[in-house]
């Protein structure tokens, strides 16, 4: 079962969405710069006060390590930070004022952990305004996430929704939200979640309609992930996988017809087919009674070489053949296989005998004895070939053979000896016509 491939790309859209939030204090990433910074023992008793407040030169001092971020340089922004939360280390709104803006910019230079570790402080301490402790919130969720933390980041997204006033970023939440529900299998949940956010009209609408789609198909809801699957093409319909999602959820359904219209509406849009689609594409078309169309379809992918051909491939183009009424081009298919397996090999030999190809029959048993020998059923159909050239006394002394060979097939033995039968007396009529 394909499924959309949001999994790959959710790290992506988390860091992405994580940058969104950071760069509104002008923080950018530096990979060359190295960052240090750890939170002072001192505050690791400090506990909440509401009634304090930051001073003007504690405020200036921040607006310092704010300048220092405006010039990126953050190592210098960091050491100011220090030297204000040591300075200020019993005062909860001068240290969360600190550890905000160091959780910032911790978060942007890959260092998640330190910034997780402040953010948790911010939270326990929660001496600023509401809304930007909802936004430390959103920030440690998103950490959280980075780190697939997904029980420790549902109830701070949860939060998030519920106490802020930011209708703007409320998409992007509940994608973040539906995806950690996805991750933590609670799918009727992400369902729902992605719902809401599709709800608040977010100009990209594909992540969101991807979560949908994978918790429907996770929950076995084929109608639902049929319905989301046409809704993501509808919306960018130059996306070949959204197109090949829509296609696995009709087979789902058995809805091979509707699946066949798809995966040629799918071409139309000019997506080329992989060596898988165009083998879904020809087995649709054999389940339609289309065999013709897929064995053209397979013998231009294998003489073009957009397909690896193999045993198995040469096979089922033989079956297109026969299926289609053309067993000579049944039995061209196989001869181009260069290395027939036994399975190809016994194939063959009844589209010969169909064909009533008797030489090229016996001569490609001869040539496989050692491969066919135990093949008991072959005999019987190299017996017919020998009568049908002509060769009686060959005929039946493979026949006596069969029958008194140990081992054979019930079926086989008793096939031989009627055959066997049958043909003594027509040689005994013939040479009764000739006396």
């Amino acid at each position: 079962m394909i499924r959309v491939s949001h999994r790959n790309s959710a790290s992506t859209f988390i860091a992405f969405v994580l940058s969104m939030l950071l760069f509104f204090c002008g923080i950018k990433p530096s990979l060359a710069e190295q960052i240090n910074f750890t939170l002072p023992e001192s505050i690791q008793t400090l506990q909440p006060n509401r009634h304090a407040l930051i001073n003007a030169p504690a405020k200036r001092q921040l607006d310092q390590a704010y300048h220092f971020v405006d010039q990126s340089n953050y190592d210098a922004a960091l050491t100011e930070i220090s030297e204000l939360i040591s300075k200020y280390e019993h005062n909860p709104v001068v240290v969360s004022h600190g550890l905000r803006l160091a959780a910032q910019i911790l978060a942007n230079q890959d260092k998640s952990e330190t910034a997780i570790l402040s953010l948790k402080k911010i939270i326990y301490l929660d001496s600023l305004a509401s809304d930007t402790i909802l936004d430390m919130k959103l920030l440690l969720a998103k950490l959280y996430l980075q780190h697939e933390k997904y029980n420790d980041s549902l109830p701070l997204l949860k939060a998030w929704i519920h106490g802020s006033s930011a209708s703007e970023d409320l998409a992007q939440v509940y994608y973040l939200l539906a995806y950690t529900q996805y991750q933590l299998k609670h799918y009727d949940a992400s369902i729902a979640s992605a719902k809401k956010g599709l709800a608040e009209k977010p100009e990209d609408m594909t992540a969101l309609l991807s979560i949908q789609l994978n918790s429907a198909l996770e929950l076995k809801e084929y109608p639902s992930a049929e319905n989301v699957s046409v809704k993501l093409i509808q919306v960018q319909p130059n996306i070949k996988s959204y197109w090949i999602n829509w296609v696995n959820t009709l087979r789902l359904q058995n809805k091979n017809k509707a699946a066949l219209a798809s995966i040629e509406l799918m071409m139309q849009q000019q997506h080329p087919l992989t060596e898988n689609d165009t083998l879904n594409y020809i087995q649709l078309l054999l389940e339609q009674d289309f065999p013709e169309r897929a064995a053209r379809q397979l013998q231009e992918a294998i003489d073009s070489r957009k397909i690896k051909a193999n045993n198995k491939l040469y096979y089922l183009l033989s079956q297109a053949w026969e299926k289609a009424g053309q067993p000579e081009k049944a039995i061209l298919a196989l001869e181009a296989n260069q290395q027939q397996d036994k399975n190809s090999l016994t194939r063959l030999i009844y589209l010969h005998a169909r064909s009533a190809n008797w030489h090229s029959l016996i001569k490609l048993i001869d040539a496989n004895q050692t491969l066919l020998k135990n093949e008991d059923w072959i005999w019987l159909h190299k017996a017919r070939a020998y009568y049908e050239t002509a060769q009686t006394d060959k005929a039946t002394n493979l026949l006596e053979q069969l029958i008194t060979k140990t081992n054979v097939d019930e079926k086989v033995k008793v096939t031989a000896e009627q055959w066997l039968v049958f043909y003594q007396g027509l040689q005994n009529a013939e040479n009764e016509a000739t006396k």
